[in-house]
């Protein structure tokens, strides 16, 4: 009986040993089955929780900050377009009428030219330059802005002796480019004559600076012994019986432009023409940036010195461009 009862106690473990190895299902295969896109997804966010905005940015509502920067780019632009419609800086353009003094009586016509103001950025005191162009020639001088009951007040100045102070306004818009400003000289009298003049007024177009120092004639020639700059002290013009020397300066640029800078201390004069010009054969022509008119002089270098046979009759002071002179580097 031991003995059964043995054999039949073996057999019964060997039997449950059997039924456990075949119904044992492994406990990653459980976790594997029930994971599912879902679970795993948030098994991802607990191991790597959201960043939040830091600082500033952690107090406020996206929504509200979207509006505010909307609110601040606003005024950005509203303020730029205040200050760009309010200033004088940048160029003016604005057109002078005048009698063409060549034609006849029976062809007396007007004629019509563009001019420009170019004011420079002034500085914290309100100062700064101005270049006026006009007939190709271009001058320079100082200028200044204040404010006086309730007036926006420019003063030119082209020397020390030489100062006009005028009421301006600027109107339309100058990002669209139908800004306009409107120079007012008050009513004054002449203390010369006694005569009683009214109130001017001119008025200027927004516009871009003028390129006089890109008009060249379309096919022209250089002379690499004639490019450079070159200058005399001994030109001279008559003014009112008076003889007065004047500094003359040449600056022949390789690029087809001729400018002729004439400078007189004690009329506080310094202004520069710009000319076409093109060489052949020890000839110069030129032409003035403004002009359709063209004059030829001949021209030599010896010696370091330039010189030239000169008939044109186009200078500032009515004479001859470059005389009868000798001009060094």
């Amino acid at each position: 009986m031991e003995n059964i009862n043995t054999n039949n106690e073996e057999i019964k473990d060997t039997v449950l040993e059997e039924q456990e190895e075949s119904t044992y299902v492994s406990q990653f295969s459980d976790l594997e089955d029930t994971v599912t896109e879902e679970t795993e997804q948030e098994v991802l966010d607990v191991a790597s929780p959201a960043k939040k905005p830091g600082g500033l940015f952690k107090y406020i509502n996206p929504c509200i900050f979207i509006a505010f920067c909307i609110v601040v780019v606003s005024l950005l632009v509203y303020g730029a377009y205040t200050v760009m419609n309010t200033t004088v800086t940048g160029a003016w353009m604005y057109k002078i009428s005048y009698n063409d003094t060549s034609a006849t009586a029976d062809e007396a016509k007007t004629t019509q030219e563009e001019a420009y103001y170019v004011f420079d950025k002034v500085n914290e005191k309100g100062k700064g330059k101005f270049h006026e162009y006009s007939q190709g020639a271009e001058q320079s001088g100082n200028y200044s802005v204040s404010t006086k009951d309730g007036k926006n007040l420019i003063t030119l100045e082209y020397n020390p002796m030489a100062k006009n102070e005028l009421t301006y306004e600027v109107t339309g818009n100058r990002l669209f480019g139908t800004a306009k400003l409107k120079l007012i000289q008050a009513a004054y009298t002449d203390q010369s004559t006694g005569q009683e003049i009214p109130e001017q007024s001119i008025e200027l177009e927004c516009s871009s600076s003028p390129e006089y120092d890109k008009n060249t004639f379309d096919s022209y020639n250089t002379d690499e012994k004639l490019t450079g700059t070159w200058n005399t002290d001994d030109r001279k013009f008559f003014y009112y019986y008076t003889e007065l020397p004047y500094s003359e300066k040449l600056e022949f640029s390789d690029n087809g432009v001729l400018k002729i800078t004439y400078v007189q201390s004690d009329m506080y004069l310094d202004r520069t023409l710009y000319y076409s010009y093109t060489v052949d054969k020890g000839k110069l022509k030129i032409k003035r940036a403004t002009s359709d008119t063209e004059e030829e002089v001949k021209y030599s270098i010896k010696n370091g010195k330039l010189k030239f046979t000169d008939k044109t009759q186009s200078s500032i002071f009515y004479d001859a461009i470059f005389g009868d002179v000798e001009y060094k580097k």
